[in-house]
């Protein structure tokens, strides 16, 4: 695993911006509601705001880094006012039974809908590379 740190890194991120807000599970502890609300059109001031929050504070936030990069503050340092919304790329490397056990953990209805989207991409580089061995992997 060899994720972007960004201390080595000084272009502006690329935030995770939601089209829909989720409601929060009945009786769950992770994962969301299947019932969501379109939070850039729908008429409920709450998820209106919530959408215009994230977005705003989103671009303050990249302000505020690009500002400390060019106040010559360490990146390491700077990163430090990087929302969670920041997208990162990695380097991943396993077994296929690693990779088989991740896709059925996340691609389970109870995981949240961005862990399932990942796995759901996974699965589709996965499955045409080693189709038996998938396969048999995913079924058992």
């Amino acid at each position: 695993w060899n994720e972007e740190s960004r201390r080595y890194i000084s272009d502006s991120p690329e935030f995770y911006i939601p089209e829909v807000f989720r409601h929060k599970p009945v009786n769950a502890k992770q994962g969301s509601s299947e019932d969501f609300v379109n939070g850039w059109t729908d008429e409920n001031d709450c998820f209106v705001e919530s959408a215009k929050a994230v977005k705003h504070v989103s671009k303050q936030c990249l302000m505020w880094y690009e500002e400390m990069l060019a106040a010559n503050i360490a990146p390491e340092q700077a990163r430090m006012v990087l929302p969670q919304n920041v997208m990162t790329n990695w380097m991943w490397t396993g077994s296929l039974v690693a990779f088989s056990r991740v896709c059925k953990l996340r691609l389970d209805s109870h995981a949240q809908k961005e862990a399932q989207d990942l796995a759901k991409l996974m699965h589709d580089i996965i499955a045409p590379l080693y189709p038996v061995s998938w396969k048999a992997l995913m079924d058992n």
